[in-house]
């Protein structure tokens, strides 16, 4: 089941160096970001799974190599982290990549600006370390 059922619609995904990675409502929030932060000439892109369980690590496994951060948007207290986090350590992948996230709660959306502002802090991070 775990090999047939992971689903993902990468979007820019093949030169990003900052992975948003979002589904639901606020991955239309973050589709917009990718374009803002591509504009800005920041390689940006949008992995959003379309299942949860499984996690589709698979799917995300060939932009490892080229992202520098991940930055996890929901509108949920960290739920899709977890399952970013629990689905890359079991499949042993993407170690020493920092995860950041952009939260809100409460049926409140994350805005596009803050999505923007949270991968353009993830990339400069990156870029000084």
């Amino acid at each position: 089941m775990t090999a047939a059922e992971q689903r993902a619609a990468p979007y820019l995904c093949d030169d990003a160096e900052v992975l948003l990675v979002a589904c639901n409502t606020p991955s239309q929030l973050a589709k917009g970001a990718v374009r803002t932060l591509r504009e800005q000439g920041i390689r940006a892109g949008l992995f959003r799974p379309q299942t949860l369980w499984p996690f589709p690590v698979e799917a995300l496994r060939p932009f490892l190599g080229r992202a520098r951060a991940l930055v996890v948007v929901e509108a949920s207290d960290g739920q899709i982290e977890d399952e970013l986090r629990l689905a890359l350590s079991h499949a042993g992948v993407g170690a020493g990549i920092p995860i950041r996230h952009v939260r809100r709660l409460g049926g409140v959306l994350p805005t596009q600006a803050e999505i923007v502002a949270a991968a353009r802090a993830a990339a400069a991070k990156e870029v000084a370390a």
